[in-house]
């Protein structure tokens, strides 16, 4: 059987000869969150400025589960030309902070999980996780895609993390708007979307008490939406709402779990329970934080839950 790299070697190789000399083609390791590397192919046509990256862990995958090489070639090659770009994409306003500053939001990740790439990026601690910036690229092309701002970048425009953060707390909860729904919501959207084949997903309908009571927050894209914890008044407002303090899960640096700390949850149980989801149901590069977090309303604190 073929090692990974001879692999991505062959597929590299077989992209650059279905191309030609028009377009270049790369194999490039990307560090992702908490760590996680991935090898990727990107294409670059001589007349776009984008290089779209088609990941290949999941590829190699199914080639060990007996797909052929030139499946995967032909896969590969279709991905890219789904997301392909054409023409050239304007990224002038990265020149600018005065253009870029409008797009400037945060996200969280973990602290000591991302000790190396925390080297490279201005950051802000907060408990045990860390208050990072990036850009939106607002290109309807681009979809969700991001710009992580680092050092260098910041040195460019002459500000420094203090600022990021002022501009973060403006811009975040604006273009990236808190959404909160229960879970029993949640749970019949996706039921009633098509699985990966078209199908209708089973449904498992339960009377609500047999749900648990428990609420998603996230933002209106559901990206990076852990960060909605830092939106001034959104855990308050809920709590007082409710009239409880709250148990706040990081489900994943996309979403929280609100459990208020009336229902008989344990803090113990739902620390156990995020650790056992970190650990089963997610890719590492999602995961947020194995803690859980508890909101006082009546000091209006947040703060690590410690048995």
């Amino acid at each position: 059987m073929t090692s990974y790299q001879t692999f991505l070697q062959k597929i590299t190789k077989g992209i650059s000869e279905y191309y030609g000399a028009d377009y270049k083609v790369a194999l490039n390791r990307v560090k992702k969150n908490n760590g996680a590397i991935y090898c990727g192919i990107t294409i670059q046509c001589a007349d776009s400025n984008v290089s779209p990256t088609v990941y290949m862990e999941e590829m190699y995958r199914e080639y060990l589960d007996g797909e052929t090489l030139s499946g995967i070639l032909q896969k590969t090659i279709q991905i890219y030309e789904k997301h392909k770009i054409e023409g050239n994409v304007d990224m002038q306003f990265l020149l600018d902070y005065e253009q870029a500053k409008d797009r400037v939001v945060y996200r969280l990740i973990h602290y000591e999980n991302n000790r190396a790439l925390l080297e490279e990026l201005p950051h802000i601690k907060f408990l045990d996780m860390a208050v990072v910036f990036y850009c939106q690229m607002n290109h309807e092309a681009l979809g969700d895609a991001t710009i992580l701002l680092k050092h260098e970048l910041c040195c460019e425009w002459g500000v420094q993390k203090e600022e990021l953060l002022r501009r973060a707390q403006e811009n975040t909860p604006l273009l990236l708007p808190a959404v909160l729904k229960d879970m029993r919501e949640l749970l019949q959207e996706w039921q009633g979307r098509p699985n990966e084949s078209g199908e209708a997903r089973k449904t498992d309908p339960k009377p609500d008490g047999e749900y648990p009571p428990v609420s998603v927050l996230s933002n209106k894209k559901r990206l990076f939406g852990a960060a909605c914890m830092l939106y001034p008044g959104v855990l308050r407002d809920l709590a007082r709402k409710l009239g409880r303090n709250i148990y706040i899960l990081p489900s994943s640096v996309h979403e929280l779990l609100l459990v208020t700390d009336d229902t008989g949850f344990d803090g113990a149980d739902l620390t156990e329970m995020v650790y056992t989801v970190n650990r089963t149901q997610l890719e590492w590069e999602e995961v947020l934080s194995d803690s859980i977090y508890y909101y006082d309303r009546e000091k209006d604190t947040l703060q690590i839950w410690n048995a």
